[in-house]
């Protein structure tokens, strides 16, 4: 009869409802804010706030600078929250995904009645009914069955449909015949069950639990963000502070007029500003894309923009076998009906052998697909053994001969599978085909030479398993074994799947099948290895298999150490440097568990389950390994989350493609390596972006505004021609380096361990290069001041004193001088960090070996033109429009005060050049170390 509803309502009320706890949704809005705050967001959002304060609180001379620059901030922050709000909701899609694939109703048993209700309704001790084409609508113990057929692939990763009984078949829950899961789609069949487990408690919901509670991490770019970020906040804190006990230690004592408590918090709010890069997160947000957009070509297609820098970065790639480092198609490779192990296209020329003719029967028929056309939810093997048949005969001839009587489908308790065929009106034979070792049990008797059969004795079947099953299954083959035998005229005799006979079947002989490693897999590894890089293979495949596919691959090339007892585990050395460990291990490990199974350069995980795999991921991350993880299925996902990065396959499920950081449209592993090598480029580029933004964008507009409060010198560049450098002629430059050329072979170094941002690379752009821009737009600017009669001694140390009348001259002629100085600053900066492109558009590679108007498209970088050439014209028309001159003060500058910025811009180019000629003949000198 079923529960009643009153037992149905009381059992929800214990064990839950039958949905899935779904994750928690913030409204968008919150979302969109999280994003504009992240990376550089808090930072910019702090001194748009100050910009708009200083306007809006204490700007009486209508100067509108500062309001430009509270917009320009705003643009960025919004620009910003945009692409991390997409990449948010295209990335916390995973739950979801999971919540779609759950039925919607089911038909249950209440009160004796059959009903249909809501699968959320469904409770522990429901009676259900399933057939072909419905999801199972709760974790289920099945209680009869009819050819009951079900797609388990969202689970287990593997695509044959997997034939249920009402019989307990396995002590593990997860390999039982009996019991089907959440999700699964029903193949075939009709079915009755038990409900046994709802809602989080079943298999799908406990993946989807572990799916959230495993968080995202922060990828390399971020957490350097981040670190960025505190210097910078620790920077403006210091630097305000000591102002602050500067004018109130001394200056406002000794120079009243010149800084009021007013003019000290726009100095202040002005110095914050500056330490903030404006148009960095613009620049490696412009550099991440464009990057990304050249992966898509090569069917790598980036989900989270900063993973494309954190793939540079990886040191361990955990991949997947099948359909991964494999073709995913299965074929025969290898024939042996006699003394000899024939290759698939040698047997074919022997197809008049008649023990070779009486295997091609076999396999044709005793074989689950039906027309050539059909092949979905087809087992791969008979599909390929389908095709090899009907490549020498035609299968549906065989099969018009020989009509079915009887099938039972292949049954994993019993390895095997048979099916009955008619020959004439009295005469019937049996054909099976399964696991050699269970199909020679099953056999008393064998084929001569000439088709006749004759006794299998105990040699000759030890001889059939040592000899030709041994041999191909180490050579990571699937081998299945044929057998027959001739049913009595008029048999009643009765196929049932637990029930076959137990002995006096003719062995035929074996096939063995080969998912052959892709082309690419094995050079691709071996560029891996040249990197720096593991390749550790995770599969579910019996530990044998495992090694053949990761010898034929190429992850194993060494010979292996075996697993030590608990007790040695971790104190017993790597003597080799390879090691297969089997899932069952897994559990036994402590933490030098894991140091002895990380030490070795070739590891491969079998017999492995999906929370093994996410335990995988997270031991190597503790070791300081970046993780990059390949995954198809939706129990891939917890581990595709928990990755650096992790990569879905084009053919995978959507769960498992919503978890990733990268998509492999293909499905090619060399797509992958293909993807790290741009990575490398990626980062080696982004880190000359960067380099090239800081001296002028911060550094060079810090130094004014220190001068200011501490020297008393009047603005050596104004707030509007700030704004100018960091959102315009510093950007467009820096655009020309997201295309600069690979200099040296990228995997042929190890995988990086510096930052992005580390000590070397702010010594070189704050010290060195932000010292001699700085220094050049400041000669330039004194030069100028100098030749109007104001003389560098009337400049420093002027504080109140720096007015027309102490100067003796108008104060338009006074005003009129400083805007053509603080034009000349401007135009200086930018002319100095053409140098600093020029310099640094290599690293390590002089010019003349990597010259960026080579004819070589390797070298050649033709976006340095023009990019400058529209940075310079830029800076022009701001100097020299009337709309500029009008409202900002601009002016026209004399070209022969361009002249220090032109040489110090070939000072940094011609001593770069030097550090690099050097760098090379003497690589481990001082003058080496000091570049960046």
């Amino acid at each position: 009869k079923g529960l009643t509803e009153e037992e149905a309502l009381l059992r929800r009320q214990v064990y839950g409802t039958n949905i899935l706890t779904p994750p928690v949704q913030y409204h968008w809005s919150l979302r969109f804010m999280a994003g504009c705050l992240s990376g550089f967001g808090f930072l910019l959002l702090w001194s748009a706030a100050l910009c708009f304060s200083s306007w809006l609180a204490f700007d009486e001379s209508h100067d509108y600078t500062n309001l430009i620059l509270f917009l320009l901030l705003l643009f960025i922050i919004a620009l910003q929250g945009i692409v991390n709000f997409y990449q948010e909701s295209k990335t916390g899609q995973a739950l979801v995904s999971i919540r779609q694939m759950m039925p919607g109703t089911a038909e249950v048993l209440r009160d004796g009645v059959h009903k249909s209700v809501s699968t959320a309704e469904l409770t522990v001790g429901d009676i259900v009914f399933m057939k072909v084409g419905q999801k199972v609508p709760a974790d289920c113990r099945l209680l009869s069955v009819c050819n009951f057929q079900v797609d388990k692939s969202q689970l287990t990763g593997e695509n044959e449909p997997v034939l249920c009984s009402d019989a307990h078949s396995d002590v593990n829950y997860m390999q039982s015949r009996n019991i089907v899961f959440f999700g699964s789609v029903v193949i075939d069949g009709s079915a009755t069950a038990m409900v046994v487990e709802v809602g989080n408690h079943t298999v799908m919901g406990k993946i989807a639990l572990l799916t959230g509670r495993t968080s995202r991490q922060r990828t390399l770019l971020q957490k350097d963000i981040m670190q960025f970020q505190r210097m910078i906040l620790a920077l403006a804190i210091v630097t305000s502070a000591l102002a602050f006990i500067a004018w109130f230690s001394w200056l406002h004592l000794n120079h009243p007029k010149f800084l009021s408590a007013k003019d000290l918090l726009l100095a202040l709010i002005g110095l914050t500003v500056a330490l903030v890069p404006d148009g960095l997160p613009i620049a490696i947000t412009v550099t991440l894309a464009l990057m990304a957009r050249k992966m898509a070509r090569i069917n790598v297609l980036v989900k989270s923009l900063p993973a494309v820098e954190t793939l540079g970065a990886v040191s361990i790639i955990a991949c997947d076998k099948t359909g991964t480092l494999t073709l995913n198609q299965m074929r025969v490779a290898n024939v042996c009906c006699g003394e000899d192990i024939m290759d698939a296209p040698t047997s074919k020329s022997r197809s008049d052998d008649p023990r070779m003719s009486t295997l091609l029967q076999a396999a044709a028929l005793c074989n689950s697909v039906t027309r050539e056309t059909e092949r979905v939810n087809i087992e791969a093997t008979d599909a390929a053994v389908y095709d090899y048949v009907n490549d020498i005969r035609s299968v549906v001839d065989i099969r018009q001969a020989h009509p079915l009587i009887g099938f039972c489908p292949f049954q994993m308790p019993n390895k095997f599978k048979v099916s009955v065929h008619e020959i004439d009106a009295t005469h019937r034979v049996l054909y099976m085909t399964g696991a050699p070792e269970i199909i020679l049990d099953h056999c008393s008797f064998s084929l001569s030479a000439n088709g006749q059969q004759i006794p299998l004795t105990n040699e000759r079947r030890d001889w059939w398993t040592l000899q030709r099953q041994i041999p191909l299954a180490k050579k990571g083959e699937r081998v299945i074994g044929f057998a027959q035998a001739m049913l009595p005229p008029q048999s009643n005799f009765q196929i049932d799947q637990f029930q076959m006979p137990s002995d006096g079947l003719t062995f035929i002989g074996l096939l063995s099948l080969m998912d052959p490693p892709r082309s690419a897999v094995s050079s691709a590894i071996q560029i891996c290895r040249t990197a720096g890089i593991k390749v550790v293979m995770i599969t579910g495949d019996h530990p044998a298999t495992a090694e053949a596919i990761a010898t034929a691959c190429g992850i194993i090339t060494m010979p292996i150490d075996p697993i030590p007892s608990a007790e040695l585990l971790g104190h017993t050395p790597a003597q080799h440097r390879a090691v297969i460990v089997n899932g069952p291990h897994i559990s036994a490990f402590n933490g030098r568990g894991w140091d002895w199974v990380f030490g070795h350069e070739e590891i491969v995980f079998a017999r492995t389950s999906p929370d093994q795999k996410l335990q995988i991921v997270q031991e190597g991350q503790k070791r300081g390994h970046v993780v990059a993880v390949t995954g198809d299925g939706v129990n891939d996902a917890p581990a595709l989350k928990q990755a650096d990065v992790g990569v879905a396959m084009g053919s995978g499920h959507a769960v498992s493609k919503d978890a990733a950081h990268l998509v492999l449209l293909d499905d090619n592993f060399a797509s992958l390596v293909h993807g790290i090598e741009m990575g490398r480029l990626v980062f080696d580029n982004l880190k000359k972006v960067v380099l090239f933004l800081l001296p002028a964008g911060t550094f060079a507009e810090l130094l004014p505004l220190l001068a200011h409060v501490f020297l008393g010198t009047p603005l050596p560049l104004s707030p509007f021609l700030m704004i100018i450098v960091c959102m315009c002629t510093d950007i467009l430059p820096s655009m020309a380096l997201i295309y600069q050329q690979v200099e040296s072979p990228l995997m042929l170094r190890p995988p990086r361990n510096e930052r992005l941002l580390d000590k070397r690379m702010l010594f070189f752009a704050y010290l060195y290069l932000g010292l001699l821009e700085a220094s050049s737009a400041f000669v330039a600017f004194l030069w100028y001041l100098s030749d109007q009669g104001i003389s560098p001694g009337e400049v420093f140390f002027a504080y109140e004193h720096w007015d027309a009348a102490h100067l003796g001259i108008s104060q338009w002629e006074l005003d009129n001088i400083l805007n053509t100085g603080q034009s000349l600053y401007f135009l200086t900066l930018v002319i100095v960090q053409f140098g600093a492109l020029l310099a640094l558009r290599t690293r390590y590679t002089p010019t003349l070996s990597h010259n960026p108007f080579s004819i070589e498209a390797a070298k050649r970088n033709v976006h340095m033109v023009a990019y400058a050439v529209l940075s310079g014209l830029a800076a022009v028309l701001v100097i020299c429009l009337p709309v500029f001159n009008d409202s900002f003060g601009t002016r026209w500058v004399p070209v022969k005060y361009l002249a220090p910025g032109f040489g110090f811009g070939g000072f940094i180019f011609f001593s770069d050049e030097l550090r690099k000629y050097w760098s090379l003949k003497f690589p481990n000198s001082l003058i080496s170390g000091a570049g960046w």
